[in-house]
This record gives structure tokens, C-alpha cells and sequence, in this order.
């Protein structure tokens, strides 16, 4: 969604409040600015790039920030999300997974793999796709051990009966620690294990973890994403938090 029409507008309006200058409206109008910021994260582009018939590059950019560091787009996909779990009585089945993340220019949070210097992204969603958490990392972390971080960034954590994950997942003591929240985990076991814990009952969840694919395969349109220009994680999280929020805006509309 690059062009905001006035039905989508009159949706996302509520989210921005008005910016004036000494009691004076701004040029540019936040419509317009998020068009451009949307126009950024599809195409991938520096900001310097856009095309001329968006507002100034440093406009576009330092409101970004600005709504970035007010929390506006964690903010509007909380809200979203709580909108469209308003009427829902079932408790979701989630699915968690990661992608990696290729950082051009270097920053913080980024670690070395095998192929270079790479970020990492952390998702949950449910059985519908809908993105309930995103969180950018560092690359050389374990996923296990983001499991409880993710969470702390889901604003419906408490209504989560089973996460459901690869297996990477597999692991007793954070098995343990979900329990203790309410919540089942649930991955195959690694080849290695000894004790099975899980049945074949619970495993069958994990036919429909292509759930957490199709997400990624929803992100690759969203060029900023694929690709980590931004040197502060902050930017890249932004970014991330906007695309969850139009995401559930869609499915909400859709």
C-alpha cells in the first residue's frame, strides 16, 4: 500500500496527530509522509532517492524518527491487533520462526555467520499469518533464547496456549519456562534427544507451520526488509513494527 486512499486514511488518521509548529499546520501533511515512508519500505530505497513528488528527504525522514521514537508503530499495530482480536473466544495456536537479515553498512546488533554480516528477524504469528510480535536482533544469538523476548514484545501473550516452532525449539529448560507462563511448546525433537517429551497428538500442530513462511513470504515485497541499510537496529525496527501494523490493517479490511 503505497497510495493512501481516503478510506484508508480515515482508518490510519486516528494514529497521527496533527503537527503544527507554533500553533501553525506544517507544510507537509502526515498523510503525505507516510505514503513516502511506505513508498521507502516497499522499493528498498535510500532516502535521498525518493521520487521528487514526495516531500523533502530530511522532512520524511525526521518524522520518521520522530514517530519511530514516540512508539506510534509499535503503538498502531498493538492497537490493530487488539481490534482484531477483540470478538475472538478461541485461544490462538502461534508459530514462531527466524530470518536472516543481510546488514550492508554495518551498526549495532549485527553478527557474523558464515556468509557475512547479518541481522536477524524474529517473528510469532497465528494460525491466519497475523504477525502477534517482530523483533530485530543480532544474527548470532540462538533463536531458543529469543523465545522469551519475542514474547515480551506480543501484546497478546497471556491468550497463547501452544507456540509452535522448528527444531531449533526443542529444548527442556525453555520448555519449563513457557509452562510456567501457560504456554505449550511444542517442536519436533532434535536427533539427538534421548528423553522424548512430546507425542504425536501435540506434533500434529506442526503440519500448519507454514503459517510463519507465508509471513515471510509476505515481507519480501517490503524491500527495506530484506535488505538492513539502516545502521541503528532502532530504524530497522521501525520499519518492521510499520509493516506488521499494515499487515494486520489489511486483514482487518480485507
Amino acid at each position: 500500500m503505497i497510495k493512501i486512499t481516503d478510506e484508508n486514511w480515515k482508518h490510519l488518521e486516528v494514529f497521527f496527530c496533527p503537527v503544527t509548529k507554533r500553533g501553525r499546520l506544517l507544510k507537509w501533511s502526515n498523510r503525505l509522509i507516510l505514503e513516502a515512508i511506505l513508498y521507502v519500505l516497499s522499493n528498498g530505497l535510500k532516502w535521498k532517492d525518493m521520487p521528487p513528488h514526495y516531500p523533502p528527504r530530511s522532512t520524511v525522514y525526521s518524522r520518521f524518527c520522530h514517530w519511530a521514537d514516540q512508539g506510534l508503530f509499535i503503538g498502531m499495530r498493538d492497537t490493530l491487533l487488539e481490534i482484531f482480536y477483540e470478538h475472538k473466544q478461541k485461544r490462538p495456536t502461534c508459530f514462531i520462526d527466524g530470518t536472516f537479515v543481510r546488514a550492508v553498512w554495518g551498526g549495532d546488533d549485527i553478527g557474523l555467520t558464515k556468509i557475512g554480516k547479518q541481522s536477524k528477524v524474529i517473528v510469532i504469528v497465528d494460525d491466519k499469518s497475523i504477525p502477534v510480535a517482530a523483533i530485530a536482533t543480532s544474527a548470532q544469538p540462538h533463536e531458543i533464547s529469543l523465545v522469551e523476548e519475542t514474547l515480551q514484545d506480543c501484546p497478546i501473550a497471556d491468550r497463547i496456549t501452544h507456540l509452535v516452532g522448528d527444531r531449533a525449539y526443542d529444548s527442556d529448560p525453555h520448555d519449563k519456562a513457557l509452562k510456567d507462563k501457560g504456554i505449550h511448546l511444542i517442536a519436533p525433537h532434535k536427533r539427538s534427544r534421548k528423553n522424548k517429551t512430546q507425542d504425536g497428538r501435540a506434533l500434529r500442530r506442526y503440519s500448519k507451520r507454514w503459517v510463519v513462511e507465508r509471513f515471510f513470504a509476505w515481507m519480501k515485497p517490503a524491500c527495506r526488509l530484506l535488505i538492513r541499510f539502516d545502521k541503528k537496529i532502532s530504524v530497522f525496527q521501525a520499519f518492521l513494527d510499520l509493516f506488521s501494523a499494515i499487515t494486520i490493517y489489511r486483514k482487518l479490511t480485507s
